[in-house]
């Protein structure tokens, strides 16, 4: 991605905190895969008190260096404009950022959206990576019931992100008070649900395996979307052996690129 729409992503980010008084941007920024370790360059930049780790309190606390951060950012501060700038220039947002509009004191932002990393399913503990761009949007929309997409809504006015093709994309949120902070469950997964994520690695990897049968027109979103909705009907077709649903995949394509 080149750096205008990057820029041009900041502007519009920020530009909404000019409507509306308090309002703040905050990003969540995944290090995990990222091959960066972002700390030292973060406090270098930002004040401890807008810098938080979403893996606080968890089991997974000591990965420091793997870790979720939530950043509240100022573009009005150049210096941290030019660092945030730097950074998606380094870093995939696409795979990596997650935007978000919130009208919560920092604290408690941070607080909340560290408790919505619990998930579990059947009784077993899962770290719930809502914060992946990628997966954030299939979460709200297919995964969740209504609920459980109420928590990740609660307390933002709106959800950002950058698509796989790098076109910005926005969730209205709920805005709700921070009176309600306290009243975060975890998200307790049905079965259902589970094979519904696990569409998700399905077509990622259906893309990667079946990319030269794909319609070279397709742009990295519409390829992975084509491929995650062939699985879900995969899936309800009772196809369990991923062979057998690689191919029900790519029987779906031929028949969407049928003249």
């Amino acid at each position: 991605m080149t750096s205008a729409p990057l820029f041009s992503w900041l502007d519009m980010l920020q530009s909404d905190c000019t409507h509306t008084p308090g309002l703040r941007l905050n990003f969540i920024v995944d290090q995990c895969g990222s091959g960066l370790q972002l700390l030292p360059g973060i406090v270098s930049v930002f004040s401890p008190e807008v810098v938080h780790s979403l893996f606080t309190d968890l089991p997974e606390a000591h990965l420091i260096d793997l870790a979720p951060l939530l950043i509240q950012v100022d573009f009005n501060e150049p210096l941290q404009r030019q660092w945030f700038a730097h950074l998606l220039k380094v870093i995939n947002p696409s795979v990596h950022v997650l935007a978000l509009h919130s009208l919560w004191p920092f604290a408690d932002l941070a607080d909340y959206l560290g408790r919505c990393l619990n998930a579990s399913n059947g009784g077993v503990s899962h770290l719930f990576r809502f914060y992946d761009p990628r997966l954030f949007p299939l979460l709200v929309g297919h995964v969740l019931d209504a609920a459980q997409r109420q928590q990740l809504l609660r307390p933002v006015l709106s959800w950002n992100w950058l698509d796989r093709d790098g076109v910005s994309q926005r969730l209205t949120g709920h805005a709700e008070s921070p009176e309600l902070a306290q009243s975060v469950s975890p998200f307790e997964l049905t079965d259902a649900q589970m094979e519904t994520l696990g569409c998700v690695c399905d077509a990622t990897a259906a893309v990667r395996n079946l990319y030269a049968a794909l319609p070279a027109g397709w742009g990295a979103e519409r390829r992975f979307q084509e491929c995650y909705t062939a699985m879900r009907k995969a899936t309800e077709a009772g196809l369990l052996v991923p062979d057998q649903r690689e191919q029900f995949v790519f029987d779906s394509l031929c028949s969407v690129n049928q003249p």
